[in-house]
């Protein structure tokens, strides 16, 4: 039986409607049909008598140490594979079940919204089909490996704008969250942080160990569109990652985008161990980098615009240890205020020119999409930052002084046991 015929049946079983296939072999899990809003009630209401969610929720999950993807399938085989499907294959389904019980947790105003309904509505459905692939069989045979693989693939696609939509939506419900809490600010934003830290770093893990055995797959058949061409890599893991490369290319590209605006945008000038190169996962951590220089470049910019002398450098400072690293970014765009500081690891709060507070939410992609929107000014990269370092084991750190410049701090702990302990993911 074809893939797309079992996984029709499987979204039958479970009364979630799943779109046509293309002509081109390419189908939409889940897809809505033209009765949107009866596809809602069942989907949720199915979510509250549902057995299966609640009792893999009461599951713990199993975090693989990153220092276990360092020395599996150095040399992939189709065993390798396997294994790794039949990892992903009861790991997820408990991990996905866990978020759904965060948003049963949520106020019902707030889960309601369309935004975020719309997200717990692709957790049930990806609970589902996952759950049921094989009828709920281990796969054993490579035929059915790769069909796995391929409903993994679409389902990354799927959920690429989880981030987008959540940001949406609470940016919307703030003030009914507000007003739940009798007006009390605090209590609501502990609310979204929790929900959001919770639901975004749940997010980065299973996309992680997907797009591990996406890329695993592709060592041996280099046939997903996720394949990336290149030496020294095992999975989603560099043998030999070097932070200064990394830093340039990501400062280069910020710096060429504000050529459109800025004469001569400020540069960057590497410091300290930039030769340094060890086994990392650079995914979570370029995504961290990005946010951090969108807000150095556009701080000494902003500071700096009226002035005809040279804008100050943005300085990196590299240092590796026996058990971590740690990267620094300095800038001179004249600080920020005590008060500011206590709110910007705030979801929706912003210091960007013209929207500073709780205001208007970015158009946010998924961190896998290379055409990533501008994310400064929404108050929303700084908060995920945060959360993507504290899950890979490390901490984000700012310090500033008004009227001088800022420095970030950003630390990260090796995988490669050797150097200490490894995190998990």
């Amino acid at each position: 039986m074809s893939l797309i015929k079992n996984v029709a049946q499987q979204a039958r079983r479970t009364n979630v409607v799943a779109s046509k296939a293309s002509s081109s072999g390419v189908y939409p899990l889940g897809g809505y049909n033209e009765n949107k809003a009866q596809l809602r009630r069942e989907t949720t209401a199915q979510y509250y008598r549902d057995h299966d969610i609640h009792h893999a929720a009461k599951k713990d999950s199993v975090r693989l140490k990153a220092a276990a993807l360092l020395f599996t399938g150095r040399i992939p085989s189709n065993i390798d594979l396997i294994r790794s499907a039949q990892y992903l294959q009861s790991e997820l389904p408990v991990r996905i079940a866990h978020r759904i019980k965060g948003f049963r947790s949520l106020p019902f105003i707030v889960v309601t919204n369309p935004h975020i309904l719309k997200v717990m509505e692709q957790y049930i459905r990806s609970f589902k089909v996952i759950s049921n692939f094989n009828d709920g069989r281990m796969v054993k045979t490579q035929d059915k490996v790769d069909d796995f693989t391929h409903l993994l693939e679409i389902l990354l696609d799927e959920h690429g704008s989880v981030i987008d939509d959540l940001t949406q939506g609470f940016s919307s419900c703030h003030d009914h969250i507000l007003e739940i809490f009798d007006g009390d600010e605090e209590k609501t934003h502990d609310l979204v942080q929790s929900f959001l830290d919770k639901t975004l770093t749940s997010r980065l893990g299973i996309r992680l160990l997907a797009q591990h055995h996406l890329l695993l797959k592709d060592q041996i058949g280099q046939n997903s569109k996720y394949f990336i061409p290149k030496r020294d890599r095992i999975g989603i893991v560099e043998s030999r990652w070097k932070p200064a490369k990394d830093i340039e290319a990501i400062a280069r590209k910020i710096r060429e985008s504000w050529m459109f605006h800025c004469d001569n945008p400020p540069r960057v000038k590497l410091n300290g161990h930039t030769e340094a190169e060890f086994p990392y996962i650079p995914i979570g951590v370029d995504y961290i980098l990005q946010e951090v220089f969108k807000n150095a470049f556009r701080a000494v910019i902003e500071a700096h615009a009226n002035s005809a002398r040279q804008m100050p450098p943005i300085d990196v400072t590299i240092a590796v240890n026996r058990e971590d690293f740690t990267i620094r970014i300095a800038d001179r765009g004249k600080g920020m205020k005590s008060d500011v500081i206590d709110k910007i690891w705030r979801y929706h709060f912003t210091t960007a020119r013209g929207r500073q507070g709780y205001g208007g939410v970015g158009d946010l992609l998924s961190m896998a999409n290379s055409n990533e929107k501008e994310l400064a000014g929404y108050g929303i990269g700084l908060p995920i930052s945060k959360a993507y370092a504290e899950y890979l084991g490390g901490k984000l750190e700012i310090k500033s002084m008004s009227g001088i410049g800022t420095d970030v701090y950003l630390t990260l702990k090796h995988i490669d046991p050797h150097k200490g302990h490894s995190f998990r993911i």
